[in-house]
């Protein structure tokens, strides 16, 4: 068998396998750190969902205001992750090390480690995504 023919039979394979896995988390998680690199905020509501992330940080807080707080948190939260945001600025000064992933069903964890390149200090975290219309979504972050 030509060589042109074993790349064929071993390449399509491959490529069929590729394109038949669904999305990954671990590329999402990727893709949100470089949206907030770049400081895009289209990219970074892409892959986070805020709203979902607004109402778990605010989940201990009584209703009423829970609903008052909501837009404010967002719009922090949003804030923090482009130009001079606090979290922008801290992950800028970190190595970022995206590890493992662990996937059961439409939840994922994707497993991120931040290295502050003056001082050393490890910083290990979790990112957690949830399933939606084919892709995934950030709902969990440490800032």
């Amino acid at each position: 068998m030509s060589k042109k023919y074993l790349f064929l039979v071993l390449f399509i394979p491959l490529l069929l396998w590729q394109c038949s896995t669904g999305p990954n988390p671990r590329k999402t998680v990727l893709d949100f750190l470089e949206a907030v690199h770049k400081s895009d905020s289209v990219a970074v509501l892409f892959y986070a969902d805020l709203d979902r992330i607004a109402e778990q940080r605010l989940s201990n807080f009584p209703p009423e205001q829970r609903e008052k707080l909501l837009s404010v948190m967002k719009n922090d939260l949003l804030k923090s992750l482009l130009e001079n945001g606090s979290t922008r600025i801290w992950w800028e000064n970190c190595l970022k090390v995206v590890a493992g992933e662990k996937v059961l069903k439409d939840q994922a964890e994707v497993e991120v480690t931040l290295i502050d390149q003056k001082t050393g200090v490890k910083h290990y975290t979790k990112m957690k995504l949830y399933l939606k219309d084919k892709m995934w979504r950030i709902y969990y972050f440490e800032e």
